[in-house]
């Protein structure tokens, strides 16, 4: 699966090259997005296929005395990387829907429940999706003056209120 994530990450940034400059201060261009969801892809597989290569390499060297058995560690790695393609998915499928900063805060709550020790305690993912949300959206519609998607109906008018609040938008 690993191999698949650089091959994204690589047509991605293939792709980007033509879509001209990345941008200058205080205006993103066309490349910039791209480009770095490309860079994200590729180190996130050469990450993976890290991790694999170690881990093989420590199963080779001795007796595993693990507590999980080794079919166990793969249906797990599975489900993590299925969990993760599906928040993607829906992220993706929310941000025009309800938003850069809801689709942002329910993303980053479910990356967050990946840990396992996080997972049952909703209140720290609930705040770590929420700071991390208005965070980004601070950073990239406040200083970078992203046009971010708001959201339509009630989540757009909600998402007003709350950028005018934080001072995020000036108007």
């Amino acid at each position: 699966m690993p191999l698949v994530v650089i091959a994204a990450g690589g047509i991605v940034l293939w792709e980007a090259r033509g879509l001209g400059r990345l941008g200058r201060p205080g205006e993103l261009g066309p490349g910039f997005w791209p480009t770095v969801w490309g860079v994200v892809c590729v180190a996130a597989g050469v990450v993976g296929v890290a991790e694999g290569v170690c881990g093989r390499a420590g199963r080779r060297a001795g007796p595993s005395e693990g507590v999980r058995g080794e079919e166990e560690v793969e249906r797990v790695a599975w489900w993590r990387w299925m969990w993760a393609t599906g928040v993607v998915a829906a992220y993706f499928f929310a941000v025009e829907r309800i938003g850069f900063l809801w689709a942002t805060v329910g993303g980053l709550m479910a990356f967050a429940a990946l840990e396992e020790g996080l997972r049952r305690r909703w209140w720290v993912l609930g705040l770590f999706g929420l700071l991390g949300g208005l965070g980004m959206a601070w950073v990239f519609v406040r200083i970078l003056g992203s046009p971010l998607p708001v959201g339509r109906g009630l989540w757009g008018e909600l998402t007003g209120k709350v950028y005018r609040v934080l001072g995020i938008w000036g108007f």
